[in-house]
């Protein structure tokens, strides 16, 4: 029965993760528009603009490889599976075993690796520059990122995602959990607002295949987010259909809630530069660093 439960709510998931993800890019687009005292697009428009892309001839420039054809699936695939990894309204979903937080924070960094060869593969001078700061910035985020999985593992006992969530949710707020979460906010905040021009060369289905991939990655933040350090109402495995429905209204409610606070910093700050995105991966390391310290004190003193 478990097993049964288990698979139901992995179809759940994906079917979720599939139909909110382009409705949340216009949410989030819709809402940096009214900040700013415009007129956004339809929420709907990003569903609108895969349709126009899905019928359209695939375009690859002369110089293109078999890389530059391939980069877009592999990029969707990955972040389709660390999508599906990472839960969102309950846990014990039938692929959590496999929910490694080292597992998926790979297929992040892997699938913007993929969209980089792809944008060098061309030849041309903007994919290359492209292309490396995307490099330079995955360089920057693995630090950070390493530091929140190792106090997320050792807080817990594991670098299994469900398992951590369910120990969040039983475990009081700490200092070093408050200083880890703040790390992470701000690797997602460049990892999904630092984009650079990595799709010159795609058009049609490779440039919807890149746009839906973007899309969920978002959400993946989301959820990727609230599982580590806000589960709150995220239905237990195992657990009834009325858990699931207050796990999915609980959901719906945290995501809303992070697309406004991304809204609003985005409407804030405009683009962030380079130099900025350096310098907030370096603040999200020394955090990482002062949370680390502040964890084995605490070990220490226990």
């Amino acid at each position: 029965m478990t097993l049964l439960l288990g698979f139901v709510a992995q179809l759940l998931h994906i079917a979720l993760l599939a139909a909110a993800a382009p409705s949340l890019v216009g949410l989030l687009r819709w809402l940096q528009a009214g900040l700013s005292g415009r007129i956004g697009p339809p929420v709907l428009q990003p569903w609108w603009d895969l349709c126009r892309l899905l019928r359209k001839q695939p375009v690859l420039a002369e110089s293109a490889t078999a890389v530059t054809g391939q980069a877009p699936l592999a990029c969707a695939a990955m972040i389709a599976v660390a999508g599906c990894l990472v839960p969102s309204f309950t846990l014990g979903m039938l692929f959590a075993p496999f929910a490694d937080l080292l597992v998926i924070f790979g297929l992040l960094l892997a699938a913007r690796c993929s969209l980089a060869l792809a944008a060098a593969d061309v030849g041309n001078t903007r994919g290359g520059i492209a292309a490396s700061r995307v490099m330079l910035m995955g360089c920057l985020l693995g630090p950070a990122l390493l530091l929140v999985v190792l106090l997320a593992a050792l807080s817990a006992g594991s670098f299994n995602l469900d398992l951590i969530a369910s120990m969040q949710q039983e475990s009081d707020w700490q200092i070093g959990i408050v200083l880890a979460l703040i790390a992470l906010l701000l690797v997602g905040l460049v990892d999904t607002t630092r984009r650079e021009t990595l799709t010159e060369e795609l058009a049609g289905p490779s440039l919807a295949l890149v746009d839906m991939s973007e899309a969920l990655r978002l959400l993946l933040w989301f959820n990727l987010i609230g599982a580590l350090f806000l589960p709150f109402g995220m239905a237990p495995a195992g657990s009834s259909v009325f858990a699931w429905v207050v796990g999915l209204a609980a959901w719906l409610i945290r995501t809303l809630l992070f697309a406004v606070a991304l809204a609003g910093v985005r409407a804030v700050i405009g683009r962030i530069a380079l130099v900025q995105a350096a310098q907030a991966l370096g603040a999200a390391a020394l955090l990482g660093l002062l949370a680390a310290a502040f964890l084995f004190a605490q070990m220490g003193a226990a």
